[in-house]
């Protein structure tokens, strides 16, 4: 089976394929990397030297622009106070302000409500109150203490609140749904947030670029099987309208193209796609920006595989003086759990998720919210100058940051009293999130397990930013390393995590 991911505004697919993991990958571009030899793109530091030799022994530094902020035994300091891209890097700012002003027992809401009658086993009146959980139907979540697993991705109906909520309605002997639905959104805010200004066009089509919704399921992404004369979507309870111009290729190749129809603040309202298709199927992971009814379809459908029987009807049913009020609570996992899973993984939608939540819960502007942030662990003020935050993520391509800024930051980040928590949020050399297999620094002594930082991948953007732990329980070394340029990102990355590796080496006991 072939999965293909689409790019662009109007995607055109191409000849080749991707395995099944391809599908994963598009919640975030802050790719794990597979381990290979380092010595082949970047020549792996083997002790400490100094950093005027380090820049004369790999003169291929000098085509990236380096933004750097290390202290430690040998400062250096490149391009400290130039803003740019901080990429996924903003992840870092956006956990910690979230840890300080939502708690680390923070949880997203979501309550079930419905009227048994237990003499018929009818249940009506149901209504669901959400609240722009990010985390449902993510398979990411499912093994969430598994520091070493890929994420999985699940069927919405196996959810494991989702199926434990229909459990326990078929336990109480529900044969009968009666009367519709009603999805309550307890942040109506999120269904009119308008896509970023600050997103390529060639996002449209991805799905880690996603747009927030009253309620959001497997990342707000879906899939669809492509054939002849034929779209359908495969994940279950997704509504949003194909329509389908596919034609056999007599060539037997395949050219297809996917257009997104949106309305006026960039929301998908239905697919066009046209082309030509070889042989078998294709399938496309799509945006989706249903909200309510793909959970009302959601859990119709889940009941009906249960054998409970439907009946629409818009009258409200009689009940029994017996009926029962039933109530369940279907909230999320505390914020720390997320947020570990979140930024380990780079998942730029719950991080904005997160952004949003603290305009609402502060009542200021979550870019407003993330300066002062900053700003109160600075020692030096003026290293704000030229910042900008414009999302929580990262990913919107205004966001400006200083390497300095950043740096201060995280010093300053190492005496507030949920600073144990942050830390505990952070990918780790050679052992989890997207520093798992980067091999310069899973590799060297100096930085294997020793390294707990977030990346930061743009097009032309490879950042590393966090601490270097020169022993269990040891002294913590802030350090900042931004790069630009037209660097292979194979080459890029090794580049950067070899000026870390030196860094590391430096700082070694």
């Amino acid at each position: 089976m072939q999965w293909f991911k689409v790019f662009g505004w109007a995607a055109v697919l191409w000849a080749g394929g991707a395995s099944a993991e391809t599908r994963l990958t598009n919640r975030t571009l802050d790719l794990p990397e597979s381990a290979g030899d380092p010595s082949a793109e970047f020549e792996s530091v083997t002790g400490s030297m100094r950093w005027s030799e380090y820049f004369a022994r790999h003169p291929e530094l000098k085509g990236l622009k380096l933004g750097i902020q290390m202290k430690g035994r040998e400062a250096l300091a490149k391009n400290a106070n130039a803003p740019m891209l901080p990429a996924s890097t903003e992840k870092l700012i956006t956990a910690a302000l979230a840890l300080r002003h939502l708690g680390a027992d923070h949880r997203f809401e979501n309550r079930f409500q419905a009227k048994f009658d237990p003499r018929t086993g009818t249940l009506s009146a149901v209504k669901f109150s959400v609240s722009g959980d990010p985390t449902w139907s993510n398979g990411t979540f499912a093994t969430i203490a598994e520091e070493d697993s890929r994420p999985n991705l699940v069927e919405q109906v196996d959810e494991p609140r989702f199926q434990k909520l229909i459990d326990s309605l078929l336990s109480r002997g529900v044969r009968t749904l009666s009367g519709p639905v009603q999805i309550e959104s307890l942040r109506p805010e999120l269904d009119r947030i308008p896509r970023s200004a600050g997103w390529r066009d060639s996002w449209k089509l991805e799905c880690m670029a996603m747009v927030q919704t009253s309620f959001q399921s497997n990342g707000n992404c879906g899939t669809v099987a492509v054939s002849a004369g034929k779209a359908r979507w495969i994940t279950h309870g997704v509504r949003v309208p194909l329509k389908v111009r596919v034609y056999k290729s007599r060539s037997g190749r395949n050219s297809v193209s996917i257009t997104p129809e949106t309305d006026a603040i960039g929301r998908v309202r239905s697919y066009v796609i046209s082309g030509f298709i070889g042989r078998g199927v294709l399938y496309f992971d799509l945006p989706v920006h249903e909200g309510g009814t793909w959970l009302e379809e959601l859990f119709v459908r889940a009941l009906e595989s249960r054998g409970v029987a439907i009946v629409s009807s818009p009258a409200e049913p009689q009940v029994s003086a017996e009926f029962e009020e039933i109530h369940e609570d279907l909230s999320s996992e505390p914020l720390l759990k997320i947020l570990t899973v979140a930024v380990q993984r780079s998942i730029n939608g719950i991080m904005d998720r997160v952004f949003h939540e603290l305009e609402w819960v502060t009542e200021r502007p979550g870019a407003e919210v993330l300066t002062a942030g900053v700003r109160e662990l600075l020692i030096d003020p003026a290293h704000l100058e030229g910042v900008v935050f414009a999302d929580g993520s990262g990913l919107d391509l205004r966001n400006r940051l200083r390497p300095d800024a950043l740096h201060g930051f995280l010093s300053g980040m190492r005496g507030v009293p949920y600073f144990a928590d942050f830390y505990s949020t952070l990918a780790v050399a050679g052992v989890s999130g997207t520093l798992r297999t980067r091999p310069v620094l899973s590799t060297s002594p100096y930085t294997a397990g020793k390294i707990h930082a977030k990346t930061g991948t743009l097009t032309g953007i490879h950042n590393l930013a966090g601490y270097f732990e020169s022993s269990p329980g040891g002294a913590l070394e802030p350090f900042v390393v931004f790069t630009e340029g037209n660097m292979s990102s194979t080459s890029a990355r090794a580049a950067l995590d070899g000026v870390v590796v030196n860094f590391a080496a430096q700082n070694t006991p």
